[in-house]
């Protein structure tokens, strides 16, 4: 009689054999194969239980063994023991011992240490079985993520309406018709200057068409001491940061930042001049010694002295350019 073995049988074999060595990659002791879970080098996180079984090699095989638990080196924190000394039965595979992996435990190499003696209290040996302990990623929950996306959905929306909003109320009122030819009350804004009334040629020179049509270039900023803040826009914000480096710092906190302006200028060509109104500020704005908080525009001549919170001086200075030279940098 033949046996025809084909190529087919054998590669069938062989994945059978690899996957027995796989599932019990174990290390033998006393005719007792130990291994960690289903096979060796697993990988457990926190929580996870950790079992260590023993496969006999023969039929039945008696042992007495000892299961002692070293945590990770690095951790310094030595090793306890997981099964005292105890008679042991071997019939196929068989758990001995187990251990659950605390939250406090410390990442890295642990490893079951077993000792073993026969049935006439003869030691046979140790063995070390090893596993690693690792952190999980943490996966946010699908609920989770929606509420985070719609928490930014909601900070996006509400910061696209303050700024809508802050546009609306700088945006100055349009005088009706009725109210043009006449110039407007101090405290009133000023009519619309539109983009060819107003033209900033360089910080502290600033080109000016009336309703006439007639051009006119004048120098406009203030002094404080020698230093020079020259007016580079129409209207314009002044707050904390335009005085960076020319004022004390201990008196620099007393004025009110750009983003919330202390006081602002803009210039009524009706009038031929210009104008300054206190945006709010906590300490105050005075114009020649009057608080101007509250009272809306308040016309700025050359020479005037404008006080922020009782501190700082600054004389406005403004004129023709013809009759006077602008501000030089650095300013």
């Amino acid at each position: 009689m033949y046996i025809i073995i084909d190529k087919k049988h054998i590669v069938i074999g062989l994945a059978i054999t690899l996957l027995i060595l796989v599932e019990f990659a174990a290390t033998p002791l006393g005719n007792v194969d130990f291994f960690v879970g289903e096979g060796g080098g697993e990988k457990f996180g926190k929580g996870d239980i950790v079992y260590l079984k023993g496969k006999s090699l023969l039929a039945t095989v008696v042992l007495d063994v000892k299961v002692d638990l070293l945590y990770p080196v690095e951790s310094g924190r030595g090793s306890i023991i997981v099964l005292p000394r105890r008679t042991i039965t071997f019939s196929g595979i068989k758990t001995i011992a187990e251990y659950r992996v605390q939250e406090n435990d410390p990442t890295g190499v642990y490893t079951f240490r077993i000792t073993a003696w026969d049935t006439n209290g003869n030691l046979l040996g140790q063995v070390d079985i090893s596993f690693t302990v690792e952190e999980e990623e943490q996966i946010l929950p699908f609920q989770a993520i929606v509420a985070i996306i719609a928490a930014a959905a909601i900070i996006i929306m509400a910061i696209a309406v303050i700024k809508w909003r802050k546009t609306g109320e700088e945006k100055p009122p349009i005088i009706p018709e009725s109210a043009k030819g006449s110039p407007p009350e101090l405290g009133v804004y000023p009519p619309e200057l539109g983009e060819k009334t107003l033209v900033v040629t360089k910080p502290g020179t600033i080109s000016i068409q009336g309703p006439g049509g007639a051009t006119e270039t004048i120098v406009a900023y203030f002094q404080f001491g020698s230093q020079i803040i020259p007016v580079s826009s129409i209207p314009q914000k002044f707050g904390r940061e335009d005085f960076v480096g020319k004022v004390p710092a201990d008196i620099l906190n007393k004025i009110s930042r750009r983003s919330k302006p202390h006081f602002q200028i803009n210039y009524d060509y009706s009038r031929g001049c210009f104008i300054i109104r206190d945006d709010q500020s906590t300490n105050g704005t005075y114009v020649n010694g009057e608080d101007i908080r509250g009272k809306g525009w308040i016309e700025l001549k050359n020479g005037d002295t404008v006080n922020l919170a009782g501190l700082i001086n600054l004389r406005f200075i403004t004129g023709p350019e013809q009759s006077m030279s602008p501000p030089s940098p650095p300013y």
